[in-house]
């Protein structure tokens, strides 16, 4: 049996025995001058016994008034360290006696005794909560991603037809480089809607009798061609393509819902899909741009058949630009195109024709004037045969050019686009369900971010609270095992430091960072 000097009983303190949460102080007078202030001088004692094996005090009230209190603070007489401790029950001895039990609060009790060097950190309120500083899987069940918006890389949008052929109509031709690309095919370009301008292209070189020099008609994005469109002439030589960019914006909330933890703005929480719009699509992390708050994207191409773009980000992942994190569009459509044969074939054969019509009426004329029969019939059958071809060329169908093959993205009429143009990228920002995003961002509010650090660990990083969880502890100071042991234990289970006692359990307030 021992002595305690002095002891107060204290009530309204919001602490418990499991040692899930305790309160913060930055100095021992602030944390005696609060306890104090929840104590009752009325029940004041001093010289009462205890019996420090058992944690009992003898207490010489009946339990009923005792009852009220859950906490208290004592010394010894041994010196004036105030002890802390859980009121753990009130046992009844008589009208007049009680036996209060009682278990030390090491934590507050050590509070400023122990010294904490670099501890295993497994989670915590972090200090800086700026969106990408922490991006660790939490390994949480984050469900389907839903599609928070979209947008299109509206510079692809626009598409122009091109014509390519081997030489002009009058058969000169040269070689150029088109985009970068060095070619032996001369381009003609078009507005997208400028059918017309291709039919009379088409006519020119069958006029000249050149419709074989054409060879292939597709679609390819106008702004990808270098210099400006005019429609129906010839795209002039450039030594590399237009380099045209667009932007996706990171979302500012998570399906409606503002989160309390920027980490929700991180993979795999909020994240950006581009889909080429026929089958392949890649993901893409906020966190991994810089800035962090978008994406930047550019796009190169080239104008030959079986073109293709690239679409690649900038300043991402420590690479600008990032041509391996970039995605291809391809299947540009392939238009196939009529010429007249007929035509074609006139055009090529008319001095030939004039001149078998010609000699074939006079060999009729010859066998009329010399009555010879044989001169005669060879005229007329000439002139039958060279008639005959005029008119099976001229019932021969337009002969079918270039290869067709379409993208069935093509075809999709879009508000955003009238003409139904959507080669182009989607951008889709995804982000958790609404109600998900709650569920995660209140567990992440009560047990902050898995962090895995090795650190002192530091018990006030947020306005409110700050919850920590060690993986392995370095304790000391001038105190015995038992404590370092109970520290270490009550840190390993993960323990909140609250700045007001009265908050204690609201997870309601902002917790912002100091």
């Amino acid at each position: 049996m021992s002595n305690l000097s002095k002891i107060k009983l204290i009530k309204g303190v919001k602490l418990n025995k499991q040692q899930t949460d305790t309160l913060y102080f930055s100095n021992i007078t602030s944390q005696e001058t609060f306890f104090i202030s929840k104590s009752d001088p009325a029940f004041d004692k001093s010289d009462v016994s205890y019996q420090r094996t058992n944690g009992i005090i003898e207490y010489d009230r009946h339990a009923e008034d005792l009852k009220q209190f859950n906490y208290v603070m004592y010394q010894t007489d041994r010196n004036d360290k105030w002890y802390y401790a859980f009121i753990d029950d009130v046992k009844y001895i008589n009208d007049n006696a009680s036996q209060i039990l009682f278990s030390v609060d090491y934590l507050q009790t050590y509070l400023f005794d122990v010294v904490r060097g670099n501890c295993l950190i497994e989670r915590e309120h972090v200090s800086n909560d700026s969106i990408g500083q922490h991006t660790l899987d939490e390994n949480l069940e984050v469900g389907e991603a839903v599609n928070d918006s979209f947008l299109f890389f509206q510079p692809l949008a626009d598409l122009a037809i091109v014509l390519s052929a081997t030489s002009l109509s009058d058969g000169s031709f040269v070689t150029a480089s088109y985009n970068g690309v060095p070619s032996s095919l001369l381009y003609f370009g078009f507005n997208l809607n400028d059918t017309a301008g291709v039919n009379a292209k088409i006519i020119e070189y069958a006029n000249a009798s050149r419709l074989d020099a054409l060879k292939n008609m597709y679609l390819v994005p106008k702004n990808i061609i270098k210099q400006p469109l005019v429609s129906g002439a010839l795209i002039s030589p450039s030594d590399k393509s237009n380099i045209l960019t667009s932007t996706s914006h990171r979302p500012t909330d998570i399906d409606g819902y503002t989160p309390k933890n920027n980490k929700l703005f991180t993979y795999p929480y909020t994240f950006l899909k581009v889909s080429n719009a026929s089958g392949a699509n890649k993901v893409y992390k906020y966190e991994l741009s810089s800035p962090s708050d978008r994406i930047n994207f550019e796009a190169v191409g080239d104008i030959n058949p079986n073109m293709s773009v690239l679409v690649y980000p900038v300043n991402y992942a420590g690479s600008f630009p990032n041509f391996d994190e970039g995605l291809t569009l391809a299947n540009y459509p392939q238009c196939p195109f009529a010429g007249s044969d007929y035509q074609n074939w006139l055009s090529r054969t008319a001095v030939s024709n004039v001149a078998t019509l010609s000699s074939s009426a006079l060999a009729v004329g010859i066998g009329a004037i010399t009555k010879n029969p044989i001169a005669l019939t060879s005229g007329v059958i000439g002139a039958i045969n060279t008639i005959g071809q005029f008119n099976e060329r001229k019932l021969t169908p337009p002969v079918l050019r270039g290869a067709g093959s379409g993208a069935v993205n093509i075809t999709r009429d879009l508000p955003a686009y009238p003409d139904g143009t959507i080669q182009t990228p989607i951008y889709y920002n995804m982000t958790l369900r609404n109600e998900k995003a709650k569920e995660i961002d209140e567990y992440l509010t009560k047990f902050g971010y898995k962090v895995n650090r090795l650190k002192t660990p530091n018990f006030n990083q947020r306005q409110q609270f700050t919850y920590i969880k060690t993986i392995e502890n370095s304790l000391s100071g001038d105190v015995s095992n038992v404590v370092t042991d109970e520290w270490d234990r009550i840190l390993k289970s993960g323990i909140r430091f609250w700045v007001n006692n009265d908050n204690i359990g609201d997870y309601s307030i902002s917790n912002n960072t100091i």
